[in-house]
């Protein structure tokens, strides 16, 4: 039976947040982030639903530990119109893993952004040519490829689509000039909101954190809402689009929920949080 997981967010392997981002053009925001935004609510799915006549879908990462994956197929669908398979995002990631915690799962979102710096990423598609088909995603795929790594067949063609860099997330100033000038956030911690399944959300669309477990989860920040006693970020999760229920504010993809800013600096605080940039090889729309 295959084994179900809903996280997948390291949190046992002692490193700093700067290794994960070693030798990569991961550089601190620009000054203009720090206003950018102010007393202002921007949702980044209403360009995508422009550009592409269709809103958002939340993908479920089922049973297996790709959350880091899934926030950045997620993030780059957002800045470019088209999906992008999760599972080639995980299994590359996990390369910079220590070989001792390879048997485990999970990933940090450093290590996505670095391997998509490094390595590049795949538009979701069949690559028919070389036995695989990654136009929708698998969790059982995404787990094999944790395990052993992606087919080295596709190397080449990612390595076509390279990002262009990213911006390291150190507070929620940094986090609302990101969404403001375009870039959606991806962020891994252990803040918990509670159970993974019948959650229902308050009349502003928010979930509270809880204090007791932790998600050891990565997420898609794909909003913020600074305006004077509303200030939240819009978190689009991987469990698919009924795992949450109840009041939008700006008719929000299902499957998501607003994070207030004191429990959003929370996740910022893990170290592990970045604006994705577009990738190259592939217009932003």
């Amino acid at each position: 039976m295959f084994r179900a997981f809903v996280l997948g967010w390291l949190i046992a392997i002692p490193l700093t947040p700067s290794i994960y981002t070693t030798g990569t053009t991961c550089v601190p925001c620009p000054e203009e982030f720090k206003t950018a935004g102010e007393g202002k609510a921007y949702l980044l799915t209403h360009n995508y639903t422009k550009m592409t006549g269709k809103q958002l879908q939340p993908m479920s990462q089922g049973g297996a530990p790709s959350c880091g994956g899934a926030a950045m197929a997620k993030a780059l669908e957002i800045l470019h119109g088209v999906p992008f398979s999760a599972e080639y995002c995980y299994g590359k990631s996990r390369t910079y893993i220590p070989i001792w915690q390879r048997l485990g799962a999970g990933t940090f979102c450093g290590f996505v952004v670095r391997s998509a710096e490094e390595h590049g990423v795949l538009p979701a598609a069949n690559y028919a040519a070389l036995g695989e088909d990654l136009s929708v995603y698998s969790a059982k795929r995404a787990a094999d490829y944790g395990l052993r790594g992606p087919p080295e067949s596709l190397d080449g063609i990612a390595a076509l689509y390279k990002s262009q860099g990213y911006y390291h997330i150190h507070d929620w100033a940094e986090l609302r000039g990101a969404i403001a000038k375009g870039y959606p956030v991806i962020v891994g911690s252990s803040v918990s909101y509670g159970p993974t399944t019948g959650q229902v959300k308050d009349r502003d669309g928010t979930l509270r954190r809880r204090w007791w477990g932790r998600w050891a989860h990565a997420m898609c920040i794909i909003g913020v809402d600074d305006r004077e006693g509303k200030q939240a970020a819009c978190i689009l999760n991987s469990w698919g689009p009924d795992w949450v229920s109840g009041p939008k504010r700006f008719n929000e993809p299902n499957g998501t929920f607003w994070g207030k800013k004191k429990d959003i600096q929370k996740m910022i605080d893990s170290g592990d949080c970045y604006a994705i940039r577009p990738v190259r090889g592939l217009r932003t729309r």
